[in-house]
């Protein structure tokens, strides 16, 4: 666990934000952002090492959100977990095709995604 990796958590339903704000606060700095639109301006300001970013949201989602980070190349680089309750392998498959480097399905799980995240950012 490393308190200095900076973690945007990119989702626009309260209970989900709340949820990883408790999950997360200890180990992380965290940093949140209510819709794509949102996480593009918080990743402009302070660039994060790893991103969490849920599929369904208002404007852009989460899909099309990490194709405009990906697109970036000082931004290129940071890695992204989806989160969503979508189960379909379709949905999983397109999330990396994306450019995602892990996919976590709701409900979330503490420790699978502590996992995740470590693994992410191992080399950070």
């Amino acid at each position: 666990m490393n308190k200095e990796l900076n973690i945007l958590v990119v989702d626009d339903e309260r209970f989900y934000i709340n949820l990883l704000v408790e999950l997360l606060k200890d180990k992380y700095k965290l940093y949140i952002a209510k819709s794509g639109e949102q996480a593009l301006k918080r990743i402009a300001d302070k660039q994060p090492d790893l991103i969490l970013l849920d599929i369904m949201m208002p404007g852009l989602d989460g899909y099309q959100t990490c194709v405009e980070i990906k697109k970036n190349p000082q931004w290129q680089d940071i890695p992204i977990l989806f989160l969503s309750s979508h189960t379909d392998k379709d949905s999983e498959a397109k999330a990396f095709s994306v450019g995602a480097v892990g996919y976590i399905k709701k409900p979330i799980i503490a420790d699978q995604l502590v996992i995740s995240i470590n693994k992410a950012t191992r080399n950070k």
